[in-house]
Parts: C-alpha cells; structure tokens; sequence
C-alpha cells in the first residue's frame, strides 16, 4: 500500500513432497503489479529465479548468505552453507575444492580443515555446515596457472543455458586461429596443437551427451540438430540491436550441434521419456536408456545415411556405463536398475537397430527393415512393416566410428533366454525365438540393409525359452530355438492358427540355413541350404506354417506341425534334417541327419505335391494323434514314416522327383501315415506302421518298411524294397487305383482295393521283399520277390482287376478278387509285354 511499500514482504516458497526421484530444476516466478495509481499501473512484472532440490534424490543443497558469495583481498569474508536433500544410509563425505584464491575454514566439528571436507552422518544429513571463505592475501598469479575443476554430476539440468557446439566450419566462416588479446600478466605461448585444420571429411566430431547420474523421471526431444528438455534452458532472446531499434536474436534452448558424425546420449536410473523426431545426416547417432522404465519414441530419423541406434539400457557389453560415482572419467555411471523398456518406432519410416536389454521389454520397429534384439526378460518384440532380423533374446554391441576405427556391429549370443512374443508382420523377416546371427554380404552392415543374407544360424543351443512367434505375411524363416514355441498360432491357450501367406522356412528348434545373394545392387538372396543343429537341445513346437510353399524342419522334439490346408507344396521333416536347393530355389534333395534323435510328430501337409519324412518317432502323418485322418489332398505326396532321403531335379522350374529311399534302418518306429488322394509314394519305414494311401483311382506306391524308387521325368521306372530282414508287422491301404504295394519285413495286411468298392484297376502287390520295373510311360515291365527265406505270415486283398500278387516268403493269405489276376503263393517273377 502506499503506507508500506517500502517494507519488505516475506513470501515463503515450498515444494511439494510426492515420494519421486527427480533432478535439480529451475523454475520462473512471475511478479506482476495491478494497482490503480498511475506510476505502477503501466508497470511490467519480475522474475524470480528458484532452484528447487528434490528430496528423493540423493544431493548436496548449497545456500549462499544474501544472494551471492563474494571475497576480495584484505575485505570481508563471506559464507555459505551446506546439507544432503535426503538422509542417507551411511556417513557422507564432501571434498570442497578450491582454485588456490580463497581460504575455507568453519566453526563446524564436521568440518576437516586438513582436507577441506564435511561429513554428515544419519542424523546431522539435514543440519546445514556453514562454510567461511577468505580471500588468500599470500596468492600470486601465475602465467602457467592450471584451473581445476570440480567434480559435477552428470546431468543435463546443469545446462542454465544455450549450447551450441560445432563440429565443422561453417560456410564463409574463419576459424583461422589468432593471436589473443591478453593481460599484461599473461603470456601466449605457441598453439599446442598445429592449426592447419584436418579436412572436413576426414574428421569425426562425437557428441557425447551425459545424463547418466539423473534419478528424474526426465523428459526431452532430440532431432537431428539438437536436443531439449531435460531440466535444461529454454530458448534465449539477445538483443543484438539497440534499445531504441531492438534487434532480437532467438538462440534455442538446450543443446545445438552440427556438423557432427557421432551423437551419443547416455540417460540416467529413472524412468525417461525420449522422442526422437529426426537424426543427423552421415552420422550414427546412439540412445542408451540407462535405468529404470524408459519409453522412446522413434518418429523420424534412421536409415543407411542418418543411422539410428537404441538401446533400452546399454548395449550388450555394458562398457558405456562402467563408470563410479564420485570419480572423474569417460564413462557413465554404473547402474543397477534396468528396467522395462519400450522402445516405438512405428511412425518412423526408416531403418532403426534397437536392443530392449534386461527387463521385460516392448519393442516395435520402424516401417523399414529394422534390426529388433529383446536381450534378456520376457520380451514382446513387433517388427512391423520391412524385413526384419528379429532375435528374441540376443544382444547388439555397436561400435562407433573413429578416425582410425570404422563403424562397428556385433551380435552377442549369451544373454539369459526368456519367453518371448515375437510378431514380424509384414515382409520378408527372418526371426530366433532365442539366440542366433545373421550373416551379411562380405562389406554390407546392418544399418545399411537387411537383405544381402548368406547365412542365418542358431547359437547357444540349450539357451531358450518358450516363445510365441508369428511370421506374418512376407517369405519369412523362422529359428524356434531351445524351448515349447509356438509358431503362427494365437494365444497360448486356445490355439487359432494365423493365416500366413508366405513362403515360409521354419525350423522348430536350431538350425543354420545358407543363401547366395544373386543381385549385389537389390541385395535378392535365395535359398540354398537349410539344417537343424544341436540336436540334443529341442523342445516340443506347435508350427503352423500358413498357406505357400512351406518348408519346416520340427527338430527332435514331439512336434506338432501344420502347413496348411492350401495346394501348396510343403517340405517336411519331423525330426532332424537337411534339404539344398539350386540357384532358382528349387528342391534339390532332402534328407533326415542325426537318425536316432528325434520324437513322435505330428503332421499335417495339407493339399499340395508334399515331400515328408517323419524321422525317428512314433509319428501322425496327416492324421491327429488319435489316428483320424485329417484332410482330402488328392496331390501327389512323398512320403518316408522314418528316416530317409530325396533327391529331385529341376524342370522348368518345378521340382521333379528322381529318387527316394529309406535310411537307417535299425532307427524307426510304428507310425500312422495317410497321403489321401493322389499318386502318393510312402515308405512306412522299419516299425509297424499303418499306412492309409486314399480309395481314390489313382496309383500308390507303398513300402511298408525300407526301400527305393526310382524315377525319369517324374515316372517310377524301378521300386523296390531293402535291408530285408528289418521291418514291423505292416497294415497298408491303397484303394482303388492301379497300386504298387511292396509289404516288406512282417506279417502285414495289405488291402488294394475290393469289388465292392469298385476297384477295377491292376494292382502289383509283394507280400514281403521284392522289386518292379516299369516303361517310361509307367507301364509295368517286371516284378519279382527277393529274399525267399525272409517274410511273414501276410493277409493281401486286391478286389477287381488284372491284379498281379506275390505272397513271398511264410503262410500268406490272398484274395484277388473276381478278375483275371496273376497269383504266386511264395517267391517268384513275372514280365510283361505292352499289350
């Protein structure tokens, strides 16, 4: 009021007490006048600065007397105080340290005046120490003074204004050095360091960005060019005019740089918010999380040319933050609360390479071909749109260019496996639901594709978890590894396949698949190669495929395979194995590996020209575990219950058989096998097996046990059975088409068809060991037993038909039907002319 506007008014400031971390910040309060008198009615308003500490934050408070700390030779002294924001768990200890200028000296007894320090204990942290300074009268300049510094915390917050560094020289600029302005005290010795500026293109500036020993919940943006927030200034306006022509020159808050190559930031323990909105150009820049819960948010930047790196806490070695508290160094500060990460990019439009690190993590790539690692936790990993190199628990180690080291990426295989959700989405991915690499084009770097492939491998074998994986649409190749993974389903419980319309390579456990690239420029790679590996470390899969051409490889354990209900060709193994294509990605052969190990299988191919070998293993070949049939193909399926081999050649870019034949025959078990309609081939394999081929017309040709077949052009030309005295007591159903059976080892029941049904074809049947030939149009030319003293007591039935029927060895019983067929009891051999 006019009667006391000279007394001055005590206004008491608090902040508010809300139990979080947070850094040192500094606030604006606004005083603005309203009064009816006419001098303070066109009044402006006051700013007050105020610095706020955080009780929940680990610091040292430091209060100056009236403002201002300030000493000259032969005046005053002056004093402050000090105290911790919060009470610690053990004695604290402050160094002060001093230019030389000032002494320091306090009545305090927790002041040591022998090493300028204080110590607070547990119950004095709150009781401020006050501290006297002195100007020192005995001081004497120095012409080759060494300034110390102070050890400070690494956080941003202590930015109280612009920065703006600059790695290069700017157009028309002079950064000629000088001779300086100086004191007469002061002497200009020689530049350190040669003047003559190293060509631009040859330098790489690094920004390293240190917020590491921040316990905020801290918030920021960084863009190709700067980066704001963190408790650091707001924009400054300079008038670089006059007072009565003001000119006002706007210089951005925060940190601007340019012309830099690298650009790190290193966050601290809490739970940070980043959004990055753009990158620099010809630079890699590199975004470690550090502790806590942190979420960044990718909406520009990326790419082959403004290269984007995230890391959810650090990269997998961790040697960015092996720094120590309260010791001056070039690394940040060792934390341990690694947190649960997010990391969204899907509004970005280039390539990124993100690491989610320890903790459960959610990780969703770019719309490009990203590079995505969980690292270890139970992670949830979305690729999105591009072709993805998804790793569900791997970790990346990044190393950053130098002027005498080029630009570094490793992929580490040891971290702890977790259960992991993994949704590639769209593109060509390639996906481990655990631990594996890929391998590039020798000279290609992740950053700068994704394509380019040569080889893609599983590692650490017994490391794994049980993984929920979906391909998505694209050609994509899929490594299970180690664990119960559940391919291409939706949820873990109620299990709906995911219509999937790729050409899908899946390998249910390990394994390793080789490519050539055939198009430097587009980085096109094909197929040559796929293997399971380790085949000790397997767990039991659910794999569904999708419609396409599908490949898939269940590995050793009880899978349970689906490929689809489509016309698709599908290419099976239930166990262990290996399949090698041609440059145009043709089949060229398949075969089971590692005959011993492996587990009973279920498979479903659905209806196209399949190729299945089941492995080892009781398995369910086109039926469920019951033995139910499952599915009306009515293509042309090649089929072995047990272990064996295939080998095609390429027409006109179909994959056409030439052989097939069973292996190891001392390893097989019973299983249950319906090829449905078709020329079907099947191979049952040494158990006793149940071997259903469809009642349709056409021709079957079945081993019940171990055999061969031949073909040219895709025509048999010659079957026939081996390892005679191995096989099990066979049950084989062929229908009504003109049928080669061959029963094999065992007491076998072999039905070809019957009147009743309508079969009216010529059947060839052996009741145990024996071979056929036949005519490049697949006529039948010869057939005859072998092995006489080897066979079992069969029950063979062919219905109508000019069937031919060799009982072969042992008390047979046959029924022919009610045609002209040609019938040996026992052992024998026919031949057939054209007619």
């Amino acid at each position: 009021t006019a009667a006391n506007w000279d007394t001055p008014q005590t206004v008491t400031v608090t902040a508010t007490s809300d139990g979080i971390r947070e850094s040192l910040e500094t606030i604006e309060l606004e005083h603005t006048f309203t009064s009816d008198g006419a001098i303070f009615s066109v009044g402006g308003s006051a700013i007050l600065d105020v610095l706020i500490n955080d009780e929940d934050t680990a610091s040292v408070i430091v209060e100056e007397t009236d403002g201002g700390t300030f000493v000259v030779e032969g005046g005053d002294t002056d004093s402050y105080s000090l105290r911790l924001s919060s009470q610690p768990t053990d004695n604290v200890t402050i160094q002060i340290l001093s230019d030389g200028q000032t002494l320091l000296s306090s009545t305090d007894p927790r002041f040591d005046s022998n090493t300028n320090s204080v110590t607070f204990s547990t119950a004095n942290w709150s009781n401020a120490v006050e501290i006297t300074l002195t100007a020192d009268d005995s001081f004497e300049e120095s012409t080759d003074f060494v300034m110390p510094f102070a050890k400070a915390a690494h956080t941003l917050d202590r930015i109280a204004g612009p920065l703006i560094l600059e790695g290069g020289v700017g157009s028309g600029e002079d950064r000629t050095v000088s001779v300086a302005i100086i004191l007469p005290v002061n002497e200009n010795d020689a530049p350190l360091v040669d003047p003559t500026a190293t060509p631009e293109d040859e330098n790489i500036d690094t920004v390293n960005i240190f917020n590491d020993a921040s316990e905020a919940n801290d918030v920021g943006t960084l863009t190709a060019d700067s980066l704001n927030g963190f408790g650091m200034s707001s924009s400054l306006d300079i008038n670089v005019g006059t007072d009565e022509e003001p000119i006002l020159q706007t210089f951005a808050g925060g940190i601007t740089f340019r012309d830099v190559e690298v650009v790190e930031m290193m966050l601290g323990r809490g739970n940070d918010q980043l959004t990055i909105e753009s990158t620099p150009d010809n630079a890699t820049t590199v975004v470690h999380g550090g502790g806590g819960d942190d979420t960044v948010m990718v909406t520009g930047g990326g790419g082959s040319t403004a290269r984007l790196v995230v890391y959810g806490d650090t990269s997998q070695e961790g040697t960015r933050y092996t720094g120590t508290s309260g010791e001056i160094g070039v690394h940040a500060i060792a934390f341990n609360n690694p947190g649960n990460d997010t990391i969204d990019a899907s509004a970005a439009t280039e390539r990124i390479v993100a690491y989610g690190g320890s903790g459960n993590d959610t990780i969703r790539g770019s719309q490009a071909g990203d590079h995505l690692a969980g690292g270890s936790g139970n992670d949830e990993i979305w690729g999105l749109n591009g072709s993805d190199h998804i790793y569900g628990d791997s970790g990346f180690n990044v190393t950053l260019p130098t002027k005498d080291n080029a630009l570094g990426f490793a992929i580490d295989v040891s971290e702890t496996a977790g259960d992991d959700i993994i949704i590639a989405s769209n593109g060509n991915d390639i996906v481990f639901g655990d631990h594996g690499r890929v391998t590039l084009l020798a000279g290609k770097l992740p950053f700068d594709t994704t394509d380019h492939v040569v080889e893609a491998r599983s590692y650490s074998p017994d490391n794994g978890g049980d993984d929920r994986i979906r391909g998505g649409d694209g050609d994509d190749q899929v490594y299970g590894g180690f664990g119960n993974d559940l391919i291409n389903y939706d949820g873990p419980i109620a299990l709906n396949p995911v219509p999937d319309p790729g050409d899908d390579i899946v390998i249910g456990d390990n394994g390793v698949a080789t490519f050539d690239v055939v198009d430097v420029d587009t980085g096109e790679f094909v197929l040559r190669q796929i293997s399971t590996s380790d085949p000790t470390h397997a767990g039991n899969d659910t794999i569904h495929s999708g419609e396409a051409n599908d490949i898939v490889l269940g590995g050793s354990g009880a899978d349970d395979i689906d490929a689809g209900s489509d016309d698709a060709r599908d290419i099976i193994i239930g166990d262990n194995g290996t399949a090698t294509f041609d440059i145009n990605q043709v089949l060229t052969s398949i075969a089971t590996t590692v005959f011993d190990t492996g587990d009973s299988d279920m498979i479903l191919a659905g209806e196209g020209r399949d190729v299945i070998l089941g492995g080892i293993g009781a398995d369910f070949i086109n039926t469920n575990r019951s033995g139910t049939p499952i599915g009306t193909d009515s293509a042309a399926d090649v089929i072995i219950g047990d272990n064996g081999q295939a080998t095609f050649q390429s027409v006109n870019g179909e994959s056409v058989i030439v052989r097939i034949e069973t292996t190891s025959p001392e390893n097989g078990s019973a299983d249950r096998i319906f090829a449905a309609d078709g020329s079907d081939t099947v191979m049952g394999g040494s158990g006793g097996d149940d071997i259903d081929a469809g009642t349709d017309g056409s021709r079957d040709l079945v081993v019940g046990d171990n055999g061969f077949a031949d073909f040219v052009d895709g025509v048999l030309t010659y079957i026939s059975t081996a390892t005679p005295g191995t096989g099990g007591d066979d049950t084989i159903v062929t229908g009504n088409g003109p049928d080669v059976v061959m029963g094999g080892f065992g007491v076998d029941n072999i039905d070809s068809g019957s009147d009743a049904s309508g079969d009216v074809s010529q059947d060839v049947v052996l009741g145990d060991n024996g071979n056929a030939t036949f005519a490049p149009d697949g006529t039948l030319t010869e057939i005859q037993t072998s092995e006489p003293s080897i066979g079992g007591d069969d029950t063979i039935s062919t219905g109508g038909g000019n069937d031919v029927i060799f009982g072969g060895a042992a008390s047979d019983e046959i029924n022919a039907g009610a045609d002209d067929d040609t019938v040996l009891g026992d052992n024998g051999v026919a031949h057939f002319d054209a007619d």
